[in-house]
């Protein structure tokens, strides 16, 4: 008895993922909006660490002004005050 090759298309191999992918910081994260409803806070990254942002509703990120310049941790949480 004799077997053929298997002539069916191999799918390729699935993306490695590498530990980097899996830890990097997100873009934006935690958006929180102000009590006033006017403005909103957010996380995202600056010089490699989170830190707080905060822009009007209406505008994007290249508006939003930076309200913390931290450079060792980045920053993990935060709340807006009354």
């Amino acid at each position: 008895m004799t077997t053929q090759p298997d002539s069916r298309p191999t799918a390729p191999a699935p993306r490695r993922f590498e530990a980097e992918d899996l830890f990097r910081d997100p873009a934006f994260s935690h958006p929180v909006i102000s009590p006033d409803g006017e403005s909103l806070a957010y996380l995202a990254p600056s010089g490699g660490r989170r830190n707080v942002w905060v822009r009007g509703i209406d505008q994007e990120h290249e508006e939003a002004r930076r309200v913390t310049h931290d450079t060792r941790r980045g920053i993990l949480t935060f709340f807006w005050s009354d």
